[in-house]
């Protein structure tokens, strides 16, 4: 029971460190652009898809630190892990799809596949822990 505090800890210290970085970087990415057609505001993205998965971790490591003498309950760290696995799989991917589309060469966005990858791996175990979890309760 003590490892999941401070394995809570850890997840907490990490990821707020990376949303904070996350934020520092959207900050500096962010343009504004005025021409004849309007006004046009760009950040970029993948700051923004990492903060949101720093988010989640974020949430189910003070879920840990929070449930460590209470009820604990693994959908929420289930649920939190697989939004995280969730944008760490599609979201590169689909940039690298986004990406031959537009003609660009694979060696220059292949890193956007093989993190797709090991995302859509961590998806496929957070679902089949989570099945396996189930099925012990029933």
């Amino acid at each position: 029971m003590r490892n999941k505090k401070v394995l809570g800890i850890i997840i907490t210290i990490i990821s707020s460190i990376i949303s904070v970085l996350s934020i520092v970087f959207i900050s500096m990415s962010f343009e504004v652009y005025s021409d004849e057609w309007g006004t046009d505001i760009s950040i970029d993205s993948d700051y923004l898809v990492l903060l949101l998965i720093s988010i989640s971790l974020l949430i189910a490591g003070i879920y840990l630190i929070y449930a460590y003498n209470k009820t604990f309950n693994p959908k929420v760290i289930y649920s939190c892990v697989f939004t995280g696995s969730l944008l760490l799989g599609l979201y590169p991917l689909g940039r690298f799809f986004r990406a031959l589309a537009k003609g660009s060469s694979y060696l220059d966005s292949q890193w956007y596949l093989y993190i797709g990858i090991l995302g859509l791996s961590l998806l496929i175990v957070v679902i089949y822990k989570f099945l396996k979890s189930n099925k012990g309760l029933e």
